[in-house]
């Protein structure tokens, strides 16, 4: 059986050149008889001037790791001044990470 449970979760607003963006950043923890994983998730929703909206997403499967690590790292990408668009997710985590904590990053989005 497998079970995923959320252990925790930050949302912000920020507007920029006329543009209201709504970020939402989830940190899930997935059990099953293979062991655990975690996933950090991004999910974007941008309005702009005209009433638009555009919708963008992107979660990082984070296998085999540490889950202190797990939520020091769900920090450092959901808690800095500046936003983390889903975009760039992949690559911040894999810059994050250091070699000995990364088994496994695959993407999706």
């Amino acid at each position: 059986m497998v079970t995923d449970r959320i252990l925790r979760e930050h949302h912000r607003s920020v507007s920029a050149d006329g543009r209201d963006f709504s970020l939402s950043y989830t940190l899930t923890l997935t059990e099953s008889h293979e062991g655990q994983s975690c996933t950090i998730a991004v999910s974007l929703r941008e309005r702009d001037r005209q009433g638009n909206e555009r919708e963008s997403s992107c979660t990082v499967e984070l296998a085999h790791i540490r889950l202190e690590a797990a939520s020091l790292l769900f920090e450092k990408i959901s808690g800095p001044l500046e936003p983390l668009f889903p975009v760039h997710l992949p690559d911040v985590v894999r810059d994050l990470l250091s070699p000995d904590e990364l088994m496994r990053v695959a993407e999706t989005g």
